[in-house]
């Protein structure tokens, strides 16, 4: 049996079963409710075979066991010294692994994604974006007057299937980047950019629909920045700047009318991320996290989270706060390098993944995107797939 699964089939089919599945958990939930532990069955279950599939990788590969099994060392070490801190962390245990999934997803993306596997799986993301966009675009005309699963956000932004504006959006951007690196080659080229522009347009109408700023803006200067490095790989010099000129000017322009468009209909897009509440959160973590020098070495005191508030206000939308309050800052600077650790060892570096790589950082840095499991996997996948440097 372990032969078996052991078998580069077997375990891409239950990669791509994953990725197929894991965005959907939350409708498959609305129609058959089942929980396990007090958390949606589905998602569970998605969540178990990542760490499954990753353990059959470590099987096969010997050489990276001894980096595994060093950061998971330093992982329990770090909680094991933060429940004799905070005895009552133990309450809230499930939420540690933090500490250590998005390591395991970004982990197994690259290892997993090879040659005879990538295909299938950049298809795999776009489908799966594209089904979110397109229900998330078709809702936002459609009429309900009660919040429901298919209408659940309160501020009536866009949620597609999984119930969090700020976590759609996110996802959507992963399809929305790799559409601009892959090729359809089943296609002409003719073909090959219309499908490219319609996918575009798609994505961004649905960027723009979950009215997450963060998302919308990343989405327009990567596709600026996207452009300009095609300019710099195809052109000399002289053409290149004649072109990245003409196109500066021309995005210029349509800029100032779409913000001319927008500004008066959608506040919260124009308004950037200057609002004060955002910057008193911030204040608050950091302050809490410097008020014991042992609870920024090792985590602190779980229940605090939530009763510490200035103006009613408490810590949110920081993931790398939220980390440093959970294991303390030497562990999630660790966490951090062994991330990129991997994504760099694995990767042709170029100035793409150091961008995509800051997105991550500040999309980190302004979400709680460290608990957006299916976010990681699919940013990761994306990753692996653009940039892998030895795809046997």
């Amino acid at each position: 049996m372990i032969n078996f699964l052991l078998k580069e089939k077997s375990i891409n089919s239950i990669f791509f079963l994953i990725l197929i599945l894991y965005p959907i958990t939350n409708l498959i939930y609305n129609y058959f409710p089942q929980e396990l532990f007090g958390v949606n069955l589905y998602s569970l279950f998605c969540f178990g075979l990542i760490y499954f599939i990753f353990s059959l990788i470590l099987i096969k590969n010997k050489n990276l066991l001894l980096f595994v099994t060093i950061i998971i060392f330093f992982f329990l070490l770090i909680l094991m010294i933060n429940l004799h801190l905070h005895e009552n962390n133990s309450n809230y245990l499930k939420q540690y692994e933090i500490g250590l999934s998005f390591f395991i997803i970004n982990t197994l993306c690259f290892i997993v994604i090879n040659k005879r596997n990538e295909k299938t799986v950049s298809t795999i993301i776009i489908l799966s974006c594209l089904l979110q966009a397109l229900f998330s675009i078709n809702n936002e005309f459609s009429t309900h007057d009660e919040i429901t699963f298919f209408n659940y956000d309160d501020e009536n932004r866009q949620t597609g299937f999984l119930l969090n504006a700020n976590l759609f959006s996110s996802f959507i951007l992963t399809g929305f980047i790799l559409n601009l690196h892959i090729s359809y080659s089943f296609f002409n080229n003719f073909s090959d950019k219309i499908i490219k522009i319609s996918i575009f347009v798609i994505l961004l109408i649905a960027l723009y629909f979950s009215e997450s700023r963060f998302s919308i803006y990343i989405s327009l200067v990567y596709s600026i920045i996207f452009i300009i490095y095609q300019f710099y790989k195809h052109f000399n010099f002289t053409k290149f700047y004649t072109v990245s000129l003409l196109f500066i000017f021309i995005l210029t322009i349509l800029s100032i009318i779409i913000y001319n468009y927008i500004g008066p209909i959608n506040n919260r897009v124009v308004m950037g991320f200057n609002d004060s509440i955002r910057l008193i959160k911030y204040y608050l973590g950091i302050k809490t996290i410097l008020l014991n020098p042992l609870d920024l070495l090792f985590g602190m005191n779980r229940e605090l989270f939530s009763q510490i508030r200035i103006l009613n206000i408490r810590l949110s939308d920081n993931s790398i706060i939220y980390l440093i309050m959970y294991f303390g800052l030497p562990y999630t600077c660790l966490l951090f390098f062994s991330i990129y650790y991997i994504c760099l060892k694995y990767s042709v570096v170029n100035v793409l993944l150091v961008v995509l790589l800051t997105i991550l950082i500040c999309n980190l840095f302004l979400t709680g995107a460290i608990f957006w499991h299916v976010y990681l996997l699919y940013f990761s996948t994306t990753l692996a797939l653009i940039f892998k440097e030895k795809i046997e």
